[in-house]
């Protein structure tokens, strides 16, 4: 089986772009970890594709290297049009994920990822918070002009179609967010504030196919709210799973069917609920430390459940936890 993975520089466009630093260094740990557990899997041939501003080697791994001279998108679908299955791994910021997978789609491309509907509606923000609300779902509430004004508690600022914890901005007041929002940002409408909600971050890893899902783990997450806001660490298995949050992953993948693959759920816990803050339909940070606490390859699970149409039977997951050191 022919492999291609589009990774997330040169498969986000970023390649014609400066290159973030945050967004490398996550993206490479990505990267490694993914190439690493699908070289473990038999008669297996796996491409990338390669920003040549990065450094990257593999043994076994055919390497396309692109530059700023290249159509990156006709690589793209050239390669994966070349191979039996297709991994994009981009960023759902600016749209690129989901233009990349509709491109695909549209050459009936075999895809290891969500379809491109559900992509669109996870990677504007506010309108998955819409949708997951009128589902029932429990998300962080946003706050309209008039609730920020006399708001006198922390809250976040964040970007509609922002990814991870880029752009994210924390005030000590709803006043001082809405004067930001109307007077500096040149883009209002792009922008929606939340209430700071103190609890324990978490993240679940899901592997999701037609409307079901099972947890692949429960991870801890760090983040420095000093600015900039960004996540600074994981750690993957750390966390006990717990009925909620199976209730939370099934409700999930039910309201949303074409997550498909693997897919990370972040969440704020507390004593009264868990409040879901993003839906990730891609690789997360979490995924670098998976294939240590799992007794299965996670690369392999998302192949064969590909490859079968079937999901796992169960997930076997053992005591050890591993951190992801991402700042």
């Amino acid at each position: 089986m022919r492999l291609f993975i589009s990774e997330f520089v040169t498969g986000g466009g970023l390649v014609h772009d400066p290159l973030p630093h945050s967004l490398k260094q996550e993206g490479l740990m990505m990267l490694h970890a993914l190439v690493r557990d699908c070289r473990k899997i038999s008669d297996l041939e796996i491409t990338i594709t390669l920003d040549e501003r990065l450094e990257f080697q593999a043994d076994g791994v055919h390497i396309v290297t692109l530059n700023e001279d290249h159509d990156y998108k006709h690589v793209i679908e050239k390669s994966a049009r070349q191979h039996d299955i297709t991994w994009v791994i981009a960023p759902e910021s600016d749209d690129t994920l989901v233009s990349l997978v509709e491109m695909l789609e549209r050459h009936n491309v075999s895809l290891l990822n969500c379809d491109s509907n559900s992509i669109a509606l996870c990677s504007d923000k506010l309108n998955c918070d819409q949708f997951l609300t009128s589902r029932g779902i429990q998300v962080v509430p946003s706050l309209t002009s008039a609730q920020m004004q006399n708001f006198d508690q922390a809250v976040i600022v964040k970007p509609r179609k922002g990814v991870g914890c880029v752009g994210m901005i924390k005030f000590a007041f709803g006043s001082d967010a809405l004067e930001y929002i109307q007077n500096i940002l040149s883009y209002p409408e792009d922008y929606y504030v939340q209430p700071f909600i103190t609890g324990q971050h978490k993240s679940l890893s899901l592997l999701c196919l037609d409307g079901r899902a099972k947890i692949l783990s429960c991870n801890t997450q760090t983040i420095n709210f000093d600015h900039p806001i960004m996540l600074t660490s994981c750690v993957t298995n750390a966390a006990t799973v717990t009925i909620q949050m199976k209730q939370l992953a099934e409700k999930i993948a039910t309201e949303l069917p074409g997550l498909r693959g693997y897919v990370g759920v972040d969440f704020i816990e507390t004593a009264e609920c868990l409040y879901v803050v993003d839906i990730n339909p891609r690789l997360t940070s979490s995924y670098v430390g998976l294939s240590q606490c799992l007794l299965n390859n996670p690369a392999q699970l998302c192949i064969n459940m590909h490859t079968n149409n079937v999901l796992p039977d169960m997930i076997e997951r053992l005591s050890t936890k591993a951190e992801v050191d991402i700042a």
